[in-house]
C-alpha cells in the first residue's frame, strides 16, 4: 500500500485491541472471523498467523491496567479503552506496553501517578 506516492507500508508490525470479555473477543475474532490464537499465561491470545500484521494480539483489560497503572482494576476515574490506537497529541507507549493514548495521560503525567519516571 502506498500513501501520498511517498510511503509504502509492508506490514503491520503488531495490534492489540484492549478487550473487556475475552470469552466474546475469543468467539469474534477466532471463531467467527477465524483468526488462530496461541494462547499464554493469564489468557493472552496472540497469532503470528494474520496476514499483513507481525503480531495480532487480544489484550485483556486486567493486564492492560496492570501494565498502565500497576494493578489489575482499571480506575474509576478513567474512561475505559475502546481500542488501542494513539489519538493526536498523546504519546503512544511511556512505561512497558502501556498505549498512555489508551490511558488517557501523557509519560509524565502517568509517571507521576505511578511513582515512576
Amino acid at each position: 500500500m502506498k500513501i501520498a506516492g511517498k510511503i509504502e507500508v509492508l506490514f503491520v508490525a503488531g495490534f492489540g485491541p484492549i478487550v473487556r470479555e475475552m470469552t466474546t473477543s475469543r468467539t469474534l475474532y477466532g471463531e467467527a472471523l477465524g483468526i488462530p490464537f496461541k494462547e499464554e499465561s493469564g489468557g493472552y491470545l496472540h497469532t503470528e498467523a494474520l496476514q499483513g500484521a507481525k503480531t495480532f494480539a487480544l489484550w485483556p483489560l486486567s493486564q492492560a491496567a496492570h501494565s498502565c497503572f500497576g494493578n489489575d482494576s482499571w480506575p474509576e476515574d478513567k474512561a475505559r479503552p475502546r481500542r488501542a490506537k494513539p489519538q493526536a497529541g498523546k504519546t503512544l507507549a511511556c512505561v512497558g506496553s502501556c498505549p498512555a493514548s489508551v490511558a488517557g495521560v501523557r509519560c509524565s503525567e502517568r509517571g507521576k501517578r505511578n511513582g515512576s519516571s
